[in-house]
């Protein structure tokens, strides 16, 4: 039987911590068996507008063989100087997990799995590149390191910030972004949540 799971059903289904472990689980395997791991491949739409985009992206790994995709429209600005690279809000992913030794498709997840860090705060996506970056950051960074700092208040920015805190004793957050209105509000938003001082900079 296949799992076929959405949006709501992903919310809290794994924690930052495990997603981080996942990561690190999935290089090491790729580290000894190269073969795993393809380059992601992303297509547009016919066009000199090309309006729209699909991206894919395979993997495996000893247990389970899976593809990642996503399609995305472009911005009107984009389309109309397309030397200007703006995305409009890109649509969740799917998701499909294929079985390593049987070749049957285990699961089909439309959505990002997405974790909160205390009740009643917002979800961060535990998408790739959080996890990511925390399995960098714990093999490089210092082990004392108490400090980070944030460039950007997006979407990345909160799942980076909420992975770092999981693999760093960090004790103090300063935040720089384009936008004063926007870096105060992140600040606002998650210092309570952290329950460390994040510091709006410029």
């Amino acid at each position: 039987m296949v799992l076929i799971l959405n949006q709501d059903d992903i919310v809290n289904l794994i924690s930052m911590k495990e997603a981080i472990e996942a990561a690190e689980d999935a290089y090491r395997q790729c580290g000894h068996y190269p073969y795993l791991e393809a380059p992601e491949n992303r297509v547009y739409t016919p066009g000199p507008e090309k309006r729209a985009w699909l991206c894919a992206n395979p993997g495996a790994t000893l247990q389970a063989v899976g593809s990642y995709s996503q399609c995305a429209p472009r911005t009107s600005a984009t389309v109309e100087n397309p030397s200007v690279r703006r995305w409009a809000p890109t649509p969740p992913p799917t998701w499909v997990v294929y079985s390593a030794e049987t070749a049957k498709i285990l699961a089909v997840i439309f959505g990002q799995p997405m974790a909160q860090v205390k009740e009643g705060s917002r979800p961060v996506a535990l998408g790739t590149a959080a996890a990511s970056s925390a399995v960098g950051i714990k093999h490089l960074a210092r082990q004392n390191a108490t400090r980070l700092g944030l460039l950007g208040t997006g979407y990345q920015a909160r799942a980076h910030l909420v992975a770092m805190c999981e693999i760093r004793p960090i004790k103090h957050v300063k935040v720089y972004s384009r936008s004063a209105e926007h870096r105060e509000q992140f600040c606002r938003e998650w210092e309570p949540v952290l329950e460390i001082p994040i510091e709006p900079v410029n």
